[in-house]
């Protein structure tokens, strides 16, 4: 449990991307672990939402996409890696590197759309 006042929220915000997981949102879909390849997606949302920043590092040789907020790091999607699904640390992964909204590719963008329009669906 971390100090971050809007923890719960972001819990919150798990659930209910567990319920919009699916092929057109995600970079490559594995049934197994839904999370699988929507960190990017993931990410964006909690940017535009909670603010803070995009951040990336490489977790077991794949690029991964998480968030700063503060001084905590937040991963909703690190189940995908063996991790729990939502993970709020002030130390995460080695070597994270601060991104842009710019370095969200047009293909990242679209699936983001997608998302978002499901979870408004959910009045989230």
């Amino acid at each position: 449990m971390s100090n971050l006042a809007i923890e719960s929220e972001l819990r919150d915000l798990r659930g209910d991307l567990e319920k919009c997981f699916a092929a057109e949102t995600v970079y490559f879909f594995n049934e197994e672990i839904p999370s699988t390849g929507h960190c990017a997606i993931v990410a964006a949302i909690i940017y535009k939402r909670f603010g803070g920043n995009l951040v990336s590092a490489y977790v077991n040789g794949i690029k991964h996409w998480f968030n700063k907020i503060d001084d905590y790091y937040i991963d909703l999607t690190g189940d995908q890696f063996g991790f729990d699904p939502v993970q709020i640390k002030k130390d995460l992964y080695e070597d994270c590197l601060i991104r842009e909204w710019a370095h969200l590719n047009s293909t990242t963008l679209e699936r983001l759309e997608i998302m978002e329009g499901k979870l408004l669906q959910l009045g989230r």
